[in-house]
């Protein structure tokens, strides 16, 4: 199974510089039984090589040299997709499309599960379609939503007024290849819920995986960046403390 990062967004509500991105923002994390500091987009790459997935691409704002040199000189195994054209998060994910011909881990650059374990237990977990992985909000209307028939996944909508359900989307997701065929690269802003809702509808079983609200995290607002480094702290000191990772 691949792997593929989106880290191209401008990070408007982090308040980022189009010059050092919020994927780079710095987190704790556990290695090898130590704590260190990284950015987050390495600890997404972390956790993608951790459940096995080594052929991983990421796609990058053709305008950004630190993120680009990051990977280059880190990770030079990866492969970068230069985004050049600004138009939403589908249409990022499309530019893979060449990429990816078999079901395919996405995971977006500016969040992750926070449990290394967690994410090798779903991706190890994958029977085929798509898999989603979602956690209770207070007020769903902010995010992409699991709309369910008892515990059947059949649609997923993109920050509805009236929410069919409180079950949040993380960006994190398993996805069958046929999501390129239902994304509408026509739209200025093109989103992937729509997309994945198109499979769903045309038939792609969908089975969804729940998680805690706080075993998901995102740099993706400025108002709650302490908190990710509070939390990250405490989980990579604990997991550090306890050996509690794969060897």
């Amino acid at each position: 199974m691949d792997g593929l990062i989106t880290a191209a967004g401008l990070g408007t509500r982090s308040m980022a510089s189009k010059y050092y991105r919020k994927e780079i923002f710095s987190v704790y994390d556990e290695r090898d039984g130590q704590m260190v500091i990284r950015p987050m987009l390495d600890a997404v790459i972390y956790r993608m090589k951790y459940a096995g997935i080594d052929n991983i691409y990421v796609v990058l704002d053709h305008e950004d040299g630190v993120t680009k040199k990051f990977i280059e000189e880190s990770y030079p195994d990866l492969h970068i997709i230069e985004q050049r054209e600004r138009r939403g998060y589908g249409y990022a994910v499309y530019l893979a499309r060449d990429h990816m011909d078999s079901p395919f881990v996405l995971n977006a650059g500016d969040g992750m599960l926070l449990d290394p374990d967690v994410e090798n237990t779903i991706v190890h977990s994958f029977k085929g379609g798509n898999l989603l992985v979602a956690f209770q909000v207070d007020d769903p209307r902010k995010y992409g939503v699991l709309e369910m028939s008892g515990d059947k996944v059949v649609g997923v909508r993109e920050k509805p007024e009236k929410p069919p359900s409180n079950l949040a989307l993380a960006a994190f997701y398993v996805l069958d290849p046929s999501i390129f065929d239902h994304i509408d690269i026509d739209r200025k802003e093109s989103e992937l819920t729509p997309a994945i809702d198109a499979t769903i509808k045309a038939g792609v079983k969908t089975e969804a995986r729940m998680i805690r609200k706080d075993e998901w995290i995102s740099v993706g607002q400025v108002s709650s960046y302490v908190d990710v480094v509070n939390r990250t702290y405490s989980f990579a000191r604990e997991r550090a403390k306890t050996g509690d990772f794969k060897k």
